[in-house]
């Protein structure tokens, strides 16, 4: 894809980004809120910039849009279009957003993990969004539910330090 770096200087939201990687794969709204289970009007107040998507929401347009995750959520890096396969370790950089992907990979929703762990569904939502992080007992629940190491829900990879790495151009973070 070739750089313009005068759109590259309008980009700066998240909803900016959305729309280039829309026009890239030439995706409509209606199109993109049907692979979601989304509604049209979803699609169209997250490019208006009204509404941001919930973390589980960003990484599943990434992941149907075919785009860097680290760079549609974040604005890291530069678009990249992947015309074939995923990069699906893009989605493990900390713990809520592999705690996210294990969602929508095994197709449980908050409600059903809530139910079967015998918590609230905001406690869930807390994990999910960073804003607290779950007991040690609660931690090996998940992990048990969902059939994972503590040690991979937990760390980071060092597949994970590449990817980073190597986005943001930097020889050593960790």
């Amino acid at each position: 894809m070739k750089k313009n770096s005068k759109r590259k200087d309008l980009m700066i939201g998240f909803h900016d980004r959305l729309r280039l990687a829309m026009e890239v794969r030439a995706e409509s709204q209606s199109s993109l809120a049907r692979q979601l289970d989304l509604t049209q009007p979803e699609i169209h107040y997250y490019l208006k910039g009204k509404i941001k998507p919930r973390p589980i929401v960003r990484q599943k347009l990434a992941y149907v849009l075919k785009v860097s995750y680290l760079w549609l959520a974040w604005g890291r890096g530069e678009l990249v279009a992947f015309e074939t396969g995923y990069p699906i370790e893009e989605f493990h950089q900390n713990f809520e957003e592999r705690f996210i992907f294990l969602f929508w990979s095994r197709g449980i929703s908050v409600q059903q993990l809530a139910s079967t762990m015998e918590v609230s569904y905001n406690e869930i939502e807390y994990w999910m969004e960073g804003d607290r992080y779950p007991t040690e007992e609660k931690l090996d629940r998940v992990c048990e539910i969902f059939k994972v190491s503590r040690s991979w829900l937990e760390e980071k990879s060092n597949l994970c330090m590449t990817v980073e790495k190597k986005i943001l151009g930097v020889n050593s973070l960790y």
